[in-house]
């Protein structure tokens, strides 16, 4: 029988500092979609927000995958929602660079 599985492994043999983040595939196909029109969207005004409900339109996004989307990409630091109305988005920095490659 194999060596039991501690609470400092998320499996058998592999420790949580080795365990990366995966989102399902369909998941970062959305986030992508969303990072790179709000890129072409925002070229020479980098630093504008845009409605999210508009960009989610442009790449046929709405309702929860909408959301979805806007979660995975703030999570991972590509966008970031106006403090006063979640429903504006700015591309950071960290966007900009990802969607440019």
């Amino acid at each position: 029988m194999g060596a039991p599985c501690g609470a400092a492994l998320l499996t058998c043999g592999v420790t949580l500092r080795h365990h990366q983040l995966v989102i399902a595939k369909d998941r970062l196909q959305r986030a992508a979609a969303l990072i790179s029109q709000l890129h072409r969207l925002s070229p020479k005004n980098p630093q504008s927000w845009r409605r999210a409900q508009n960009v989610g339109q442009d790449v046929g996004l709405a309702g929860a995958h909408l959301e979805q989307a806007i979660r995975d990409a703030e999570k991972v630091g590509y966008i970031q929602r106006h403090a006063d109305d979640a429903g504006l988005i700015l591309l950071t920095d960290k966007g900009r660079a990802a969607a440019s490659q």
